[in-house]
This record gives structure tokens, C-alpha cells and sequence, in this order.
């Protein structure tokens, strides 16, 4: 816990890492009891940035699955700032170019 307070301390508020274990603790009693591919801590941090950050941009590997139970259980409508989640599976292709675009732009 004091490594990550320490680490979140250095990184700031849009860091990936949470100022206090126990900011976090508070949001995930609301996550659905998930385990695996760290799905409760980015649940939880995405919630936690839309609070501090104009938008939020969370990336994936295209066929992961807690990414895809992060949309589930509909995420982006928790987030407070504008919530978008790209996949990509080494390359990025044209889809992912333009969604980044959009995103971008409207969040201006």
C-alpha cells in the first residue's frame, strides 16, 4: 500500500495508480464481484478518473475478455467524464484511428 500511495504520488491524479488503497476500496463495493485480469481495480480506476479528468480513455487487447465484461456491466455510464475503450490487437487499423479521432475531438 505505501509503494502505490508513493507511485500514485508521483504520478498525479491521471496516474494509473489510485492516491489511497482505501478511495478505492469505497468504489469497488459497487463493482460487480468479478475476479481476474485485474477487471476490479480498472473498473474502479476508470470510475475514479472520470471524477478528476476531462475524459477517459481506456485501451484493451481486442479479444480480451474483462474488457469486454467492463462493457457488460456498462462502465462507460458510471464514468463521469466522457468514457471510451479502444481495442487493438498489435496494429492499428482504420476503425481504431477513427474512433481515437472522435473521441479526441468531441472531448475538446
Amino acid at each position: 500500500r505505501s509503494l502505490l500511495s508513493e507511485l500514485a504520488e508521483i504520478t498525479g491524479l491521471r496516474g494509473a495508480f489510485a492516491p489511497s488503497y482505501s478511495s478505492l476500496h469505497n468504489i469497488v463495493q459497487s463493482v460487480p464481484n468479478i475476479n481476474g485480469g485485474n477487471y476490479r481495480y480498472r473498473f474502479a480506476k476508470a470510475i475514479q478518473m472520470g471524477e478528476h479528468c476531462s475524459a477517459v480513455l481506456s485501451l484493451a487487447p481486442r479479444y480480451e475478455n474483462t474488457a469486454l465484461l467492463m462493457e457488460l456491466y456498462n462502465l462507460r455510464s458510471l464514468v463521469k467524464a466522457p468514457f471510451t475503450q479502444l481495442y487493438f490487437d498489435g496494429s492499428w487499423d482504420e476503425p481504431a484511428w477513427s474512433r481515437l479521432n472522435s473521441f479526441l475531438y468531441y472531448c475538446k
